[in-house]
């Protein structure tokens, strides 16, 4: 009767823990600690990296979000899938050791425009966040513009330039293009730089010998 019993709990364990398995597989699609899976679209825009013909953002299948949950712990999240009719992308877990706890959960896409910023041949990412949500679907929206400088000078290169103004509701701030490796400007060449909203009336642009160039408006 002992031996009967001692079986009989030990079949119990074995089916608790399949369970437990399945519901980890069935929260996100495999057994990585059962981190959620999101779901997120982009307010009043259809791309991330912008489009200079119409200014629309979309999701790419590059793009990672960061997640942070209600106790402040924060995930990196990859795309998995993008929905090509709503727009919609599926993001999953990067690093499967790590998991998030309880929701709610806030996201940010990209890194504030005052963050120090690196030229870069494309237009690149604007800064978007997304309100706390319960139901492991965010709506994200962009935080900021970005300043297209069309420049073109025989004999010049560019190594940095910055742009000053007063945010809107706040104080005169500058933010600034660093290139890694001062860009030839002998054929035309454009720099984009995120700025959040406000009014920015001066722009320094400085060369590769650190002379500078005073571009300023009313």
């Amino acid at each position: 009767m002992k031996k009967t019993l001692i079986l009989a709990a030990f079949a119990a364990l074995i089916s608790l823990a399949s369970c437990q398995k399945e519901d980890a597989i069935d929260n996100n699609g495999t057994d990585q600690k059962a981190s959620p899976v999101f779901t997120a679209s982009i307010a009043g825009a259809t791309k991330t990296t912008v489009s200079m013909t119409d200014g629309k953002v979309a999701w790419q299948s590059t793009d990672e979000i960061t997640v942070t949950d209600a106790s402040s712990a924060s995930a990196i999240y990859k795309i998995e899938s993008i929905d090509a009719t709503t727009g919609k992308a599926t993001f999953v877990i990067k690093d499967e050791e790590t998991a998030l706890g309880d929701g709610p959960y806030t996201a940010t896409y990209g890194t504030e425009p005052a963050t120090a910023q690196t030229y870069s041949a494309t237009a690149g990412k604007l800064y978007m966040t997304a309100p706390a949500t319960s139901n492991n679907s965010f709506t994200f929206t962009v935080q900021c513009g970005l300043m297209k400088l069309n420049l073109t000078k025989t004999g010049v290169s560019v190594k940095s330039i910055a742009v000053t103004g007063t945010l809107t509701g706040g104080t005169e701030t500058t933010y600034t293009l660093t290139c890694a490796k001062a860009q030839s400007i002998a054929s035309a060449k454009d720099f984009f730089i995120a700025l959040p909203a406000g009014s920015y009336t001066k722009i320094v642009i400085t060369n590769a010998s650190d002379d500078k160039c005073f571009l300023n408006s009313a």
